[in-house]
């Protein structure tokens, strides 16, 4: 039982009641519900889009610098990419894919190495434009492009009255937990 304000039976309702949608709703790494294997394969599966939609927009920026497409199509084909592929893994998970693709992807050094390599070729190529936008969008987590992803999961796993990240452990596999 978790510790409460007052003697008073309903006070202390209302505080388990809180504490629980508190637990179900925020989720840290060093929640107490989950594994470290489970925490490893959470996160692959939970990074993965909002890096492959990253890689797109590092993609659609190249051919935005070609003048190919524009910017807000480089930015929505990237978005989109990252939605779908967020969808893709909701309905068809597999494991040892998507952890070998977090592994290499989100790897810090990796992710930093590719777009900001990318963004130096695409400067000394005259793209000056391009090359900021990408090196932003690094600098800023991914966060400008993986937002539709990140998006895409809380409507997916909106079916389960948890977070994203439980909810895929509840729906791969099997999990509960005591705050349900």
């Amino acid at each position: 039982m978790t510790p409460t304000c007052s003697n008073d039976p309903v006070a202390q309702k209302i505080h388990i009641e809180a504490h629980k949608a508190a637990e179900r709703n925020v989720y840290t790494l060093t929640n107490p519900y989950t594994t470290r294997e489970e925490k490893v394969a959470i996160e692959s599966w939970y990074q993965l889009p909002i890096n492959i939609s990253g890689i797109a927009y590092i993609l659609t920026c190249l051919f935005w610098s070609w003048g190919s497409i524009s910017f807000w199509e480089a930015y929505f084909i990237a978005v989109a990419v990252g939605v779908l592929t967020a969808v893709i893994l909701w309905f068809m998970y597999i494991r040892k894919l998507v952890f070998g693709l977090s592994m290499l992807l989100d790897f810090p050094l990796v992710g930093w190495i590719i777009h900001l390599g990318f963004a130096a070729w695409l400067g000394f190529s005259g793209s000056w434009t391009q090359a900021i936008f990408i090196a932003g969008n690094r600098l800023l987590f991914l966060l400008p492009v993986g937002f539709g992803a990140i998006i895409a999961n809380q409507k997916l796993a909106s079916k389960y009255p948890m977070h994203p990240k439980y909810a895929f452990l509840k729906r791969f596999y099997g999990k509960t937990y005591p705050f349900e």
